[in-house]
């Protein structure tokens, strides 16, 4: 017996650690940007794709990234384009990661244009981004921009500026104007390092989304404070979540997770505008908390792929998603106003499962047995009884 009530415990402990862990867990992407350009190394007509893989698999090692999916883009816009419409092109869609990128980039070449092409490498990593619209849902965004580390072959950042200007139509300008400005506005483009390869280099970047200031108050409406109901043998928590109808975001996960301290009790997935049922032991009822991890999609019409995370940075809203609610323990009712209720009387009263119903039937109980004892004394108390004396015979 000993042995299996170890065995449970074990196990519960094993199920709660892996809970935390799937709580903690970050789901990554990346993408892998090839310039159009890409330029020819030793008679190749491109890169060659097992030195760029080699280069791609150490930089991201480098910096503990470790994506769980992958996909592939080609960027440049074609000589005399009036608008960015085919800046970037999705080639090779999200997929799992594997060991090397060695296929993905054969899949990039196969796929490189013939003509004259302008890379706009300032401009290739928002708009590459771009390009994984509505993909893949991820909780970090990396990308390895290849590229000859050229501004239009000659190193002038203005240049490529003067050739957005001068060879776009308004209309091309407004719209290549209001993308890159929407990703500045939404993400922070994190430089991380990089890798040297013949006749270029492979470039790391994480794409950072702007939501530090978001409060999960604003998707989900919820009680911060709860009372807990006395019952028989344990304390009973109810309270409700409701949705937050909100343009740019949408719950996509909601984890609670009762505490006794510091120690996880118990953790469960909910849903939003769903009723919530927990027990309590009576023993634990002065030291408990819970609180809310949450999952939310940032829906900002450009990428569209963003899951923000509890456990993520600071920068991305991770203080926002968590929060902690307060469970107080209700007041024990009393008998009379003056007695607290007893859980023994509480246990015994079979009518009720409420505390106030039990207290306010015990008082009255109580009172018709003062009565009665009353009532009891007063009738000995008037009884006649003789004494000895008086009585003649």
């Amino acid at each position: 017996m000993k042995h299996l009530l170890l065995f449970f415990n074990f196990l519960l402990l094993s199920l709660i650690s892996y809970a935390q862990t799937e709580v903690s867990k970050q789901k990554s992407s990346l993408i892998v940007a090839l310039d159009v350009r890409a330029p020819r190394v030793n008679g190749a007509p491109f890169w060659n794709s097992n030195s760029v893989s080699d280069a791609i698999l150490g930089i991201t090692r480098e910096h503990n990234v470790a994506p769980d999916l992958v996909s592939g883009v080609l960027y440049g816009v074609r000589e005399g384009a009036l608008s960015p419409k085919d800046f970037s092109k999705l080639i090779v869609k999200p997929r799992p990661a594997t060991n090397g990128y060695s296929d993905l980039l054969n899949s990039l070449h196969s796929q490189l244009p013939i003509g004259s092409f302008f890379s706009i490498t300032s401009f290739a990593k928002p708009y590459s981004l771009i390009a994984l619209k509505d993909m893949a849902l991820t909780n970090r965004t990396f990308m390895a921009i290849i590229t000859d580390g050229k501004y239009n072959g000659n190193d002038d950042y203005y240049g490529e500026v003067s050739f957005v200007r001068n060879n776009f139509s308004q209309e091309g300008k407004n719209e290549f104007k209001k993308s890159i400005k929407n990703v500045q506005t939404n993400y922070f483009c994190e430089y991380l390092g990089s890798k040297s390869i013949i006749g270029g280099y492979v470039q790391l970047y994480e794409f950072i989304p702007l939501q530090q200031y978001l409060a999960l108050e604003s998707v989900l409406d919820f009680p911060h404070e709860i009372i807990a109901e006395r019952k028989k043998s344990s304390y009973s928590v109810k309270f409700a979540t409701d949705a937050i109808q909100n343009k740019d975001y949408e719950i996509q996960k909601l984890v609670l997770s009762l505490y006794n301290g510091d120690k996880i009790i118990s953790s469960q997935e909910i849903h939003a505008n769903q009723e919530i049922e927990l027990q309590i032991s009576k023993s634990e009822i002065n030291n408990v908390h819970i609180e809310i991890d949450s999952w939310v999609k940032l829906c900002d019409e450009i990428y569209n792929n963003t899951v923000l995370h509890p456990k993520g940075s600071k920068l991305q809203g991770s203080e926002g998603l968590t929060r902690r609610v307060v469970i107080k323990k209700e007041k024990d009712a009393s008998i009379l106003g003056i007695v607290p209720l007893p859980d023994f009387l509480f246990s015994i009263s079979f009518w009720t499962s409420s505390q106030t119903t039990a207290a306010n039937t015990w008082a009255w109980i109580i009172i018709f047995i003062l009565i009665a004892i009353v009532v009891y004394i007063i009738y000995r108390s008037n009884i006649y009884k003789p004494i000895a004396n008086e009585i003649k015979i």
